[in-house]
């Protein structure tokens, strides 16, 4: 998407530094004392922003910025034209880190391009992953006589992207811990080892993080999971759990966030980079369609059920959701999680519960599974669809039966419900905007998969 001279005078003027016809009058003068300073084989500079460079070499010294500009519009001091560089300069790198191209009339066209992970194939054929960078391209109007160096301040929030962190939260400073920076820094991450939740979340809200790789044993390693997977500005990073035992993980004690991806010790560090490498790659390709994601474990409790949906309907205010939509979302949810413990797991202690949480752009998506036997969903789905379920709800309830009331409950609470498999898995989906699942096309009521 391109911005042009006059929108960008227009954002000027929006600023509240002057009028729209002053800030459009400012711009032109800018772009013509450019033009000058590149003619007279001088240079011309926007602090905070770049140069402007004659390519025919020998440049004669600098022009004087606000002298030029101000001598160019009627009723701008220099004191005005100093507030004004100032707010265009904020303007100009909002803009270009936003993904949007300017074109600054007879100077030229300025483009940000953000440059993802990608995967480079190193020496022996191991695969490595490049951390992101952002790169600022300027196209001359006219070529070959001008160039544009940016200069510092903007060098450095570029490079913002290019120092992205890898943190690594382990027990002690290791030689294991050692081996992994040294590979993060030969790819060309920055890795930061810490040993405790305070620091890591400390240089989480100071830097930029790509990456999280946690060993479990590190004291309330949940508290920074759900730090970061509980915030949607954060939700996106990799998460990288190390367990030294699959029973943690798999038969929880308590309610849990999972990492993305999980690691078992004793494991290769081999195995673990090329997780690494992969998480790295999927998130830069799902980031743009997910806004958040988190996956919990639970026990089947009823301590911990009450935690578990405690913990579901603390992230739903973020969602964007009206409050009476959240609430509709939050009884579909209860309901589905009763049914996972009572009639899927029969409150078996030793058998989990797994929460999937997706929210995107559209909707928000809540997925259920139990480790139960299953159920033949698609007579109770139809039946809950029916005009009058109770009395056929009654009568499986009086042959000992699964009832389908809960499930005549999530169908009137959200937009789309869907069974899948052998009806251990159930997934609730509430869009974001009353009347999208209709506009979208989806059903509003009981859809039955199979997977």
């Amino acid at each position: 998407m391109e911005l042009t001279t006059k929108q960008l005078a227009t954002e000027l003027g929006a600023s509240g530094a002057t009028t729209e016809d002053k800030a459009l009058q400012f711009v032109h003068a800018l772009a013509s004392a450019v033009t000058f300073a590149v003619t007279t084989n001088k240079e011309f500079q926007i602090h905070n922003f770049g140069r402007f460079v004659p390519t025919s070499g020998g440049s004669k010294g600098t022009v004087s910025t606000f002298g030029e500009v101000a001598s160019r519009v009627l009723g701008l001091g220099q004191e005005a034209v100093s507030n004004l560089l100032i707010q265009l300069a904020e303007i100009l790198q909002r803009e270009l880190f936003s993904g949007r191209r300017i074109s600054l009339e007879g100077v030229g066209m300025f483009e940000g391009r953000f440059i993802k992970p990608f995967v480079e194939r190193a020496y022996g054929g191991h695969k490595m992953v490049r951390p992101p960078s952002f790169n600022i391209n300027f196209v001359s109007a006219n070529p070959g006589k001008v160039i544009f160096i940016p200069d510092d301040h903007l060098k450095n929030r570029a490079s913002q992207y290019r120092d992205a962190s890898v943190m690594l939260v382990m027990p002690q400073l290791d030689f294991f811990v050692e081996t992994l920076v040294y590979y993060f820094q030969r790819a060309g991450w920055r890795a930061e080892p810490v040993t405790t939740v305070d620091e890591c979340l400390e240089r989480i809200r100071n830097r930029s993080t790509y990456l999280l790789v946690v060993d479990t044993s590190v004291p309330d390693h949940q508290r920074l999971c759900s730090e970061v997977k509980g915030k949607i500005e954060t939700s996106s990073i990799p998460l990288i759990l190390i367990y030294a035992d699959e029973g943690d993980l798999y038969t929880p004690k308590d309610v849990i966030i999972i990492g993305d991806n999980n690691v078992f010790e004793p494991f290769e560090v081999r195995r673990l980079l090329d997780i690494i490498d992969d998480e790295v790659v999927r998130v830069s390709e799902e980031e743009l369609i997910f806004r958040q994601q988190a996956q919990f474990y639970s026990p089947t409790e009823e301590k911990t059920i009450d935690r578990m949906i405690d913990r579901i309907n603390q992230l739903m205010p973020q969602t964007g959701l009206n409050e009476e939509r959240q609430n509709e979302m939050y009884v579909a949810f209860r309901e589905a999680i009763l049914n996972a413990a009572q009639h899927g797991n029969k409150y078996n202690p030793e058998k989990r519960i797994e929460i999937q949480y997706l929210l995107d752009h559209e909707k928000l998506t809540i997925v259920v599974k139990d480790q139960g036997e299953g159920f033949d969903y698609n007579l109770y789905v139809q039946t809950g669809s029916a005009d009058d379920p109770v009395t056929a709800a009654r009568r499986r309830h009086m042959q000992g039966r699964m009832g389908g009331l809960g499930i005549m409950l999530m169908l009137r609470s959200v937009d789309k419900l869907e069974y899948f498999g052998i009806g251990n898995q159930v997934s609730l989906t509430k869009y974001l905007r009353q009347g999208a699942a209709a506009k979208s096309g989806a059903t509003a009521g009981p859809v039955a998969e199979t997977a």
